[in-house]
């Protein structure tokens, strides 16, 4: 068991050559970047978890302006409490998204309702969406302004991934990367 795990992320791993040109335009797209603009991530689960880790990053060692949309408890029990689950990343931009600000997705699936109708939202409203996603990319993969998909089934594979380019992104932003 723990041998096919690994070998299967040493694999995704190698294929993530493929999508260094689209990384390489997320940097550019955060390098253009008004300092007064803000980056939101989302994700459910594990994806929260790295969207939470990925805006801390950001913030620390790239100096941007990101915000993991998971963060406030509070915020997202009224907000399922008072109108319904599927709003949480929605009703959260479109309290503070302006045009110009940059969405991450998170989405193993790429098909989470509440994921979607925030991407869709943002589409709308001028807020440039990057979408992580693993499977066959699903939903998020076609709507998204630039997209990396993660072609595997395994969904902590792909987490993983999508934490590693992530830290590969913030590294970059940061200065620490060469090349």
């Amino acid at each position: 068991m723990y041998i096919q795990y690994v070998e299967e992320l040493i694999y995704q791993l190698d294929s993530l050559t493929k999508s260094f040109d689209k990384m390489d335009n997320i940097i550019q797209i955060a390098n253009k970047m008004n300092r007064n603009k803000n980056i939101f991530i989302i994700g459910n689960g594990g994806s929260a978890a790295t969207a939470i880790h990925f805006a801390a990053d950001l913030n620390k060692s790239a100096k941007l302006r990101a915000r993991a949309l998971v963060e406030n408890i509070s915020e997202i029990t009224a907000i399922s409490n008072d109108y319904d689950y599927n709003s949480i990343f929605l009703d959260q931009l479109k309290n503070h998204a302006v045009i110009g600000d940059v969405l991450v997705a998170i989405s193993c699936s790429g098909n989470s309702e509440n994921i979607m109708r925030a991407v869709n939202w943002a589409k709308d409203n001028g807020v440039f969406v990057i979408g992580l996603t693993g499977f066959d990319g699903g939903y998020l993969s076609k709507m998204a302004d630039m997209n990396i998909t993660i072609d595997s089934d395994n969904i902590r594979i792909c987490e993983d991934i999508h934490l590693t380019i992530c830290h590969m992104l913030t590294q970059k932003l940061s200065g620490d990367m060469i090349g």
